[in-house]
């Protein structure tokens, strides 16, 4: 599988995609994270994308990813979403997909993790998003 789902209790998880990666393997991550029981008690959400070796990621991809995020988005309206990655072609799709702004969470690029956890905590009036220890 492209991507791991960890959570980190008692309200945040981090999705690691590493590989090659798709736009429906996207899709499927966040709607399995949206899906799932504790996504209405989430206060953060990181995407690491430093893995990725390569992405297919078309227009209806995008489309279909900003669907899912904009009904999530309505059902939690807490979780801050911070995206991490350095990849050319990773920033391309995030572009694109800001393009679209149809996303009510509040969302932020960094180019690695701790970055992102110092951004959440601020985000979350002084609260600390865990540091994730490596696999």
């Amino acid at each position: 599988m492209p991507y791991s789902l960890i959570w980190e209790p008692p309200d945040g998880v981090c999705r690691v995609f590493r590989g090659h990666l798709t736009g429906r393997e996207v899709l499927t991550s966040l709607e399995e994270l949206t899906g799932s029981e504790p996504w209405d008690r989430l206060r953060y959400s990181i995407a690491n994308y430093l893995e990725v070796s390569s992405i297919e990621f078309d227009d209806e991809a995008l489309e279909a990813l900003a669907a899912q995020e904009f009904g999530a988005s309505m059902s939690n309206t807490r979780v801050v979403s911070a995206v991490v990655a350095v990849q050319p072609f990773i920033l391309d799709a995030f572009s694109r997909f800001s393009a679209l702004d149809v996303s009510r969470l509040q969302r932020g690029l960094f180019s690695n993790e701790a970055g992102a956890r110092e951004w959440l905590s601020r985000q979350q009036g002084g609260w600390s998003a865990p540091t994730r220890k490596a696999p």
